[in-house]
């Protein structure tokens, strides 16, 4: 078939199927098949190049293939559903196990969860029989703690009462002629003031058994039923400029003085009422001692410069303690006379209560797990320091975790004769056993149970 140019006609009347040439009426049968596009340059080409057709020995075999692949594909999703089932618990033992590791050998990790907090919710629930005041103390028992950043707890003042703590903290800021509460400027609100938190709440709890017509006063009967004469440390940091910011206090306190229920110094000795107030912080000690005759502010002596001779050397032979030299361990320890330094004398039950120190700056890092020879010299000679004057020997800065070496070290301090533990978990301190100790009123539990 040859290539076809201008028209091609075609006659369609089967009586001119064998003429060479169109017919004279060809034009009413014909087709312009160029016009149609029914006869191209590209038909040679179609009728020379055969088209391509696929054999089914190819077709079987891509089928093939991709089988495989979709076979494969879900053999790897099975294997990383095995491998996550089984790696997946590998990892948490893994992870737990580094972490208990670090619980013993450095004492500087803690558990994504604390038990004891878990426990004591229910507890809390269990014995707690009111919501505020008297109600929510019940028949709590007093225990040598100390609420530390009380203001941070759930119900400031009143969880740390319902928990039997003899003690609560308030860091104090003066703005605008009132006291706000709060452990940074940040952290203030004009509905936390330390006349709302702390004050009142007490005045409340202290009148609520006031006989109706009767004016409030405070009669010995202390915050605990349990232990009438159990008295409450109320500690207040203070955290601006001290004269100023104590002189508020004493205002804002007056109407506990107007009631008789702050403990005071009267000259001879001290009387001991159901709030005893400690200021710390900023506080002018001069100001504190000013007046030599009445005292119902107490100032918040250190302890770590109270240090005293301890009955036998401190050893520096032990390789834990290498590093301890570097550790201040109070003016007191540089001193001859009896290892009391004279410029400390004045600290005394006169002018106050509470001696306290950081455990982690003035005793040190806890490795292993345990206090070192060394570490429990450090402390005997700091409560002695404190004993000899008076005073009540409290620790704060305790490593709060693990909870197995805080806990150790928590009874290790009050055996020693610690009066205060300044602790942030109520809950934990408050589920201790801390009824045996070994110094001062140690033996009495042994008294009662000896046969004359």
């Amino acid at each position: 078939m040859g290539k076809t140019y201008g028209y091609q006609m075609i006659d369609l009347h089967p009586d001119h199927a064998d003429d060479t040439g169109p017919s004279p009426g060809a034009g009413q049968h014909a087709i312009d098949c160029d016009a149609l596009g029914l006869y191209t340059d590209s038909d040679e080409e179609a009728a020379v190049t055969p088209p391509k057709v696929k054999h089914p020995w190819a077709s079987r075999k891509a089928a093939r293939r991709a089988l495989r692949r979709r076979r494969l594909a879900k053999a790897n999703v099975k294997s990383m559903v095995k491998l996550g089932m089984l790696g997946m618990p590998a990892v948490l033992l893994m992870f737990f196990g580094i972490l208990h590791l670090m619980e013993t050998l450095l004492g500087r990790t803690s558990l994504l969860w604390n038990a004891e907090t878990i426990v004591a919710a229910s507890w809390q629930r269990a014995t707690i029989s009111g919501s505020e005041g008297r109600k929510l103390i019940g028949n709590a028992h007093p225990i040598p703690c100390h609420s530390h950043n009380d203001y941070l707890q759930r119900r400031p003042l009143l969880d740390a009462l319902s928990w039997g703590f003899t003690g609560v903290e308030a860091d104090v800021w003066l703005f605008d002629n009132n006291l706000y509460v709060g452990h940074h400027k940040a952290a203030l609100s004009r509905t936390q003031t330390f006349r709302s938190t702390y004050i009142d709440p007490l005045i409340d709890i202290l009148t609520a058994d006031t006989p109706e017509g009767e004016a409030p006063r405070c009669t010995g009967d202390g915050i605990y039923k349990v232990a009438p004469a159990q008295t409450l440390t109320l500690l207040v940091d203070l955290k601006t400029d001290g004269d100023r910011t104590l002189q508020h206090v004493i205002q804002q306190t007056a109407k506990l003085r107007e009631m008789g229920c702050l403990s005071y110094w009267n000259g001879n000795t001290v009387v001991p009422r159901e709030i005893t107030l400690v200021a710390t912080g900023n506080t002018p000690y001069d100001a504190i001692i000013a007046n030599e005759t009445y005292r119902d502010i107490f100032y918040d002596a250190p302890l770590h410069a109270l240090w005293e001779t301890p009955r036998s050397p401190i050893s520096n032979s032990s390789a834990v303690d290498a590093g301890n030299e570097k550790l201040d361990y109070g003016a007191a320890m540089a001193t001859s006379q009896d290892g009391v330094n004279p410029s400390y004398l004045d600290f005394n039950a006169s002018t106050s209560y509470y001696a306290s120190t950081s455990f982690l700056s003035s005793v040190g890092f806890v490795w292993r797990g345990h206090l070192s020879p060394r570490q429990m010299e450090v402390i005997r000679g700091q409560i002695r320091g404190a004993k000899r004057r008076g005073l009540k020997a409290r620790f704060w800065d305790v490593p709060t975790w693990p909870t197995s070496v805080r806990n150790h070290i928590w009874h290790v301090l009050v055996k020693e004769g610690a009066d205060v533990l300044s602790v942030d978990d109520l809950a934990a301190a408050a589920m201790q056993d801390w009824t045996v100790r070994v110094h001062d009123t140690s033996f009495e539990w042994l008294a009662q149970k000896t046969p004359d």
